[in-house]
């Protein structure tokens, strides 16, 4: 009598990428949102500027990895302040904010990972 083992490790590596793009969505979204939220507004432009990007959201960055950004080009001066401007660091300030909640999304999704219950037998 023989006893065979099959190793699952692809489909798990499969399966934990695919909850960690998930995972890295939500939270960009999520920290956008925020970083929204703390943008100072004289025309709006800054904010509305201000996106999230995934793969899964956009495909523009690798597995496993996020941005949250934007193409205005005096945002560093804004966040960082000038010598005739005082720092308003938004963008910090959002990301620090946001990241307890970024845990949970993590926790939350990688926790729910189980070789009997999410790959196939």
């Amino acid at each position: 009598m023989n006893a065979v083992f099959k190793s699952r490790s692809r489909e798990f590596e499969k399966l934990l990428e695919k909850e960690t793009d998930k995972a890295v969505a939500e939270s960009a979204e999520v920290m956008a949102g925020r970083i929204k939220a703390l943008t100072p507004v004289r025309t709006g432009r800054l904010r509305s500027s201000i996106t999230p990007s995934s793969r899964l959201l956009d495909g523009r960055c690798p597995s496993g990895e996020g941005q949250v950004g934007t193409n205005v080009e005096y945002a560093p001066y804004v966040e960082y302040g000038t010598r005739h401007q005082k720092p308003q660091a938004y963008m910090r300030r959002g990301a620090e904010a946001s990241l307890e909640t970024v845990r949970r999304i993590f926790s939350d999704r990688l926790g729910r990972l189980s070789l009997d219950s999410e790959v196939g037998r």
